[in-house]
């Protein structure tokens, strides 16, 4: 899934040149090798299965975050960072509801124990709230290309994670896609704009 996830730069850096922004040679090769290494990655270096059904919703989370991503420079100025990120949880919320209303409906809740409160908090306060609030503030300074290169770091840690943590196999296939990706993001994190 990281490694899906990980194609959502390309939309980045479509949607920025879609609104007039030059990107430049050097940061439109770094984006294609690091989007290689990406490809490579999911079609032969992860166990070569092909796309299961889950994947297709990965797309399409990699699709709406490349393109909120992408359009993030045209906020509104008058809006703070803080008022844009508390605005947009409030809105995914309560888009959300009807989603978790559902699901407590058919599977029931669950009970609050440190094992399933806290993380909890840490998926809403580090990896949501704190990770957007930068992630938006990086946009604004960088712009999204940039930004979005960094990015494709996301199935280089997957996968050493994943060696690491569940003994799944690595092998010269994902080593070179590691490298072709790690080659892209500094290529293009490097590039002037």
């Amino acid at each position: 899934m990281g490694m899906i996830m990980a194609a959502s730069p390309v939309l980045m850096a479509v949607f920025e040149r879609a609104s007039g922004v030059r990107l430049g040679t050097r940061r439109v090769v770094g984006l294609l090798v690091a989007c290689a290494g990406v490809v490579l990655l999911i079609g032969s270096g992860a166990g070569g299965t092909g796309f299961a059904a889950g994947d297709l919703w990965m797309v399409a989370a990699a699709c709406c975050f490349g393109s909120y991503s992408g359009l993030l420079r045209r906020r509104p100025a008058e809006l703070g960072g803080t008022a844009f990120l508390f605005t947009t949880f409030l809105v995914g919320t309560v888009l959300l509801l009807p989603a978790q209303g559902l699901s407590v409906a058919v599977q029931g809740g669950f009970d609050p124990t440190p094992g399933t409160v806290l993380p909890i908090l840490y998926v809403g306060l580090a990896s949501s709230a704190v990770a957007f609030f930068a992630w938006n503030r990086a946009i604004t300074l960088v712009g999204p290309s940039r930004a979005g290169v960094v990015y494709y770091l996301q199935p280089v840690c997957v996968s050493l994670l994943s060696w690491a943590l569940l003994g799944e196999p690595t092998g010269w296939t994902q080593s070179l896609c590691m490298a072709l990706i790690l080659g892209g993001v500094v290529l293009g994190a490097t590039a002037r704009r």
